[in-house]
């Protein structure tokens, strides 16, 4: 099993990290077409993607069902996801649960979200991209603004309206990318893709669902 990958940096060396790790394990055999325990070939691209768009890999590995657990840090934030292997090709949605920290005074908290992102325009010819989440780091000084420390639902979407205010389409624009990211990594990973004729073709609902906010005080 591949365990907690960190800070993949320029100049790691790939062919090492698969090596050491049982990549066997963390796929099953019917999603091994491109990757093999012994091949550090085919696997490494998925890795120097990674690198090339500055992922910091801190847990990868199969869960139950056929699923994949990613946890990254990007832009000094961590984003969570798990990924249906079965059903990849039909993905319609990739759901995160995002974290960032911050500090008050003497006090550290942490900031928790989990939203939902609709995949939109893959193109898995786009070349590497760096994202600095700029709109979502102004919805987490807006959010822990506001003094609240509970959880706040889609019950009180209003308030997540108010979050959002100038800064919606910026956090939908970082969040198809990241999508598109997931998508190109998951194809040079596996040769998995969700096929084009699945991906919704017209503009309806919301792409991005923030569904719950929460603030913890860590120390």
């Amino acid at each position: 099993m591949l365990e907690k990958i960190n800070n993949i940096s320029a100049g790691s060396d790939f062919t090492k990290a698969v090596r050491s790790s049982n990549i066997g394990s963390v796929l099953s055999s019917a999603y091994t077409r491109k990757v093999d325990a012994h091949d550090s070939v085919d696997i490494s691209p998925a890795f120097k993607f990674l690198n090339s768009v500055n992922w910091k890999l801190k847990e990868f590995k199969h869960i139950v069902n056929e699923k994949l657990y990613l946890a990254f840090i990007l832009s000094g934030v961590e984003f969570r996801t798990v990924i249906d292997l079965v059903n990849f090709e039909k993905l319609s949605l990739l759901n995160y649960t995002v974290l960032k920290e911050t500090k008050k005074g003497k006090s550290a908290f942490r900031m928790t979200t989990d939203l939902s992102v609709r995949i939109e325009r893959p193109d898995y010819e786009a070349g590497p991209v760096l994202i600095n989440f700029s709109a979502l780091n102004v919805f987490f000084q807006r959010a822990f603004g506001l003094n609240m420390f509970r959880e706040i639902t889609r019950e009180e979407k209003y308030l997540f309206d108010d979050l959002l205010q100038g800064i919606s389409f910026g956090i939908k624009e970082e969040f198809l990318r990241l999508n598109n990211h997931i998508l190109i990594f998951m194809d040079k990973l596996t040769g998995l893709k969700v096929s084009r004729q699945e991906v919704p073709t017209k503009d309806y609902g919301e792409t991005v669902v923030i569904k719950k906010f929460k603030v913890l005080h860590v120390e």
